[in-house]
């Protein structure tokens, strides 16, 4: 089966992705990348790693406002949202930030899997001893699938939570 076409308009009943390939393109080459991973990929790869970073970012993210539609497919655009700055937000339009979010998590859903448990992030630190060091993990963490180069171009105004970076805090234990 041939990968799904890529459909941005913000609002569209059949909107898939936050970002187009060509303004992911355009992101890749205005950010420092460790490879080239983005653009070694092919077309296909990429529009396939679009359309996995916008489904996880609306699976994963609780956003605050409300969707502008009811027909939308996708959780942007929305009503009530505002900038770092403090200046609301078209309530037809997806915002630069999540635009560039969308395209850096594409390029890091390329670089590596994110749905893979991580044996350290997933386990939750229970104690930390100094001397002689002892490190216990708790072992019920939950992966962590937004990425934080992806969380931190999202404005905080955005959201109320996002699920896997929730209850992640572990008590530590003075031994």
């Amino acid at each position: 089966m041939a990968v799904s076409t890529l459909v941005s308009t913000a609002g569209a009943s059949n909107a898939n992705t936050y970002c187009t390939r060509s303004d992911a393109n355009q992101y890749d080459d205005d950010n420092p990348q460790s490879g080239t991973t983005w653009s070694s990929a092919s077309n296909d790869q990429k529009d396939q790693a679009l359309l996995m970073a916008t489904r996880l970012l609306d699976e994963h993210v609780d956003w605050t406002g409300a969707a502008s539609d009811s027909v939308q497919r996708l959780t942007w655009p929305r009503t009530g949202m505002w900038d770092r700055n403090g200046y609301g937000l078209d309530s037809d339009a997806i915002p630069d930030g999540l635009r560039d979010a969308t395209a850096e998590f594409a390029r890091q859903v390329l670089a590596e899997d994110r749905m893979a448990d991580d044996a350290v992030s997933t386990k939750g630190i229970v104690g930390l001893k100094a001397g002689p060091v002892d490190l216990s993990f708790s072992g019920r963490g939950k992966p962590k699938v937004i990425p934080d180069a992806v969380f931190f171009l999202l404005a905080p105004s955005w959201f109320d939570s996002v699920r896997s970076r929730m209850n992640t805090t572990a008590e530590l234990v003075r031994t």
